[in-house]
């Protein structure tokens, strides 16, 4: 997770600038937990990653990865 966390941060960030939330969109349970609305869970779910981003950088690990068994 860390090697894609600036990514996932920059596209939770442009989402949150470009969403108007309302109070609906957070519902709150019995139990006083704050849940999002389903709705609202499929649209953040929703969100593509940019692949080409994800790729590069699963397989420059890959690479560190298999290169520690070569040590």
């Amino acid at each position: 997770m860390e090697p894609l966390r600036p990514v996932v941060d920059s596209l939770l960030i442009e989402f949150l600038r470009s969403h108007t939330f309302s109070r609906t969109d957070f519902p709150f349970r019995d139990d006083g937990m704050v849940r999002l609305h389903p709705q609202l869970a499929r649209v953040v779910a929703a969100i593509d990653v940019a692949e080409p981003i994800v790729d590069r950088i699963v397989q420059d690990f890959s690479r560190e990865i298999a290169s520690l068994g070569n040590a």
